[in-house]
């Protein structure tokens, strides 16, 4: 009889954002398929990712004084230990934490590695991004944790691979692979018409720690939002499909200078899945949220992306639509640019002509994306019998 493997998944996961909550789904999925397992993960909200995924969950390693605290006081680290102890491998993955933006989070994520050396674990990232990591530090300490501590690295993209590679990280540990949330399967969208455009779109500009004295970008960025929507609306009716919370800000701002008709907003409060759901019953999306755009694509959804991050360009070059997408930036992530909202009209007339044909196109990119995220399992299969 066959040992069963028992997996620890660290990720992004329990703050109920669709994306990284998709990407757990589909590790798991995976895991399951692939080998005679047992999964667990590490999350910020243990209680829902049990609920959502069906995965046994504690929470991630606390960070700072207070939280080391509050986490031995509750017990809460010793759970977390726990599991570190019983796993056979640790999957740090999927989704792009690894990037020093926020100076800190190197070390957030990689130190679980370093523990699961100590406890002489398979440590794996599994299908990430990588990047931005601009900083001296941010990089020895990449290539230092990565070099010394971790088995196997997939990323979802060879922007991902550069930025590890120019990091000093050895090249031969890391493996270009695709996101993990193109494993899973979804049936296909049948529409013939373009009626229903959704919109997904991220809350960039707000959070001051990141973009210093950015009120006036974020204040153009909702003004061509909005330009855009009063066009489209004439036409087609219009649906906002948030991707976690904070992005129905950027709705509620779209509108505070009066109502539009034919714009309305996918209500997800209830159950994450409605955005999902959602997804597959518009007919273009006009997205910048990485995972809204794969899910759609995978629906046979058309996108539109809008390019805020070297991710979103990578995804809309996979699908071939990188001559045709919009963009926004402030020079950091992405170069200085706002939302073309004559460039996305006359996209969108195209499209309207088109559709059948541009669905046939992205179907065949997306089966041959589909066939590369495969080798994240055989990455993983490599590591564990070694």
């Amino acid at each position: 009889m066959s040992k069963t493997t028992k997996f620890l998944i660290s990720g992004w996961y329990g703050y109920k954002n669709i994306g990284d909550e998709i990407i757990l789904s589909a590790i798991i999925s995976s895991l399951k398929k692939e080998f005679q397992c047992e999964v667990y993960a590490l999350s910020n909200n243990p209680k829902f990712t049990n609920e959502f995924n069906k995965c046994k969950a504690a929470r991630h390693l606390p960070f700072g004084l207070k939280a080391w605290i509050i986490s031995v006081l509750k017990l809460r680290f010793f759970i977390t230990l726990y599991y570190f102890v019983k796993c056979d491998a640790l999957l740090i993955g999927g989704g792009g934490f690894l990037s020093d933006w926020q100076i800190e989070a190197p070390w957030i994520w990689l130190r679980q590695a370093i523990l699961g050396k100590l406890l002489k674990k398979k440590v794996m990232l599994y299908g990430i991004g990588a990047g931005p990591i601009r900083t001296k530090l941010g990089k020895k300490m990449t290539s230092f944790i990565i070099n010394n501590c971790i088995d196997a690295v997939t990323v979802r993209d060879k922007t991902s691979y550069e930025e590890l590679i120019n990091s000093g990280v050895n090249a031969e540990k890391v493996h270009v692979t695709e996101d993990p949330v193109y494993s899973l399967n979804f049936e296909r969208s049948n529409s013939s018409a373009l009626k229903r455009i959704g919109i997904s779109a991220a809350p960039i500009y707000t959070n001051e720690s990141l973009w210093p004295n950015a009120k006036e970008k974020y204040s153009n960025y909702i003004r061509a939002m909005r330009n855009l929507i009063v066009e489209l609306s004439s036409n087609y009716e219009c649906v906002f499909i948030p991707m976690q919370n904070t992005d129905i800000k950027v709705y509620d701002d779209i509108r505070s200078n009066g109502l539009l008709d034919n714009f309305s907003i996918v209500d997800i409060s209830s159950d994450l899945n409605h955005g999902v759901c959602a997804l597959s019953q518009i007919d273009l999306l006009i997205g910048m949220r990485l995972h809204a755009g794969i899910l759609a694509a995978l629906q046979n959804t058309l996108v539109l992306p809008i390019v805020y991050h070297h991710k979103v360009y990578e995804f809309a070059k996979k699908i071939g639509v990188d001559s045709e997408v919009l963009e926004i930036g402030d020079g950091s992530n992405w170069k200085n640019s706002n939302i073309d909202v004559e460039k996305a009209l006359k996209r969108v007339t195209k499209l309207k002509l088109t559709l059948l044909s541009e669905k046939d196109i992205m179907y065949q990119h997306i089966e041959s994306i589909k066939i590369r995220e495969s080798k994240n399992c055989e990455v993983l299969r490599g590591i564990l019998h070694k």
